[in-house]
């Protein structure tokens, strides 16, 4: 319920797609995937390819779901696609406000300037 809590525990991301796939059917497909340990965060890829985890779901166009989780007073730098726009969904704010990366972006840097760990959905 909004105004209990205000640490992430789960997103239900929606996707608009493009005109060519509007009319692609309803899927839903359970993916745990595994760690990735890069510069003092743990990154795991639902679909698209970040941090050297390539994962992409069968006739879509490009995307990208990612969370990671810096580590206590780690700052980590993630390449993103140019060509693309991308969304920040961070686990500790003051609102429910999402970052917004413009197409031209190259990179996105977290840090965590806490002694708990943080949380962020890209």
């Amino acid at each position: 319920m909004p105004g209990r809590t205000r640490s992430l525990r789960s997103v239900h991301l929606w996707v608009a797609l493009p005109e060519t796939h509007r009319d692609t059917g309803r899927d839903f497909r359970h993916h745990a995937p595994e760690p990735v340990h890069r510069e003092g965060a743990v990154i795991r890829v639902f679909l698209g390819s970040l941090a050297g985890e390539d994962l992409f779901g069968p006739g879509l166009p490009p995307l990208l779901e990612a969370a990671t989780v810096p580590g206590p007073y780690a700052t980590t730098t993630l390449t993103t696609g140019p060509a693309f726009e991308h969304g920040l969904l961070a686990g500790r704010w003051a609102g429910p406000e999402l970052g917004y990366l413009g197409p031209g972006s190259h990179a996105v840097t977290l840090a965590d300037e806490t002694d708990a760990p943080a949380r962020a959905v890209l």
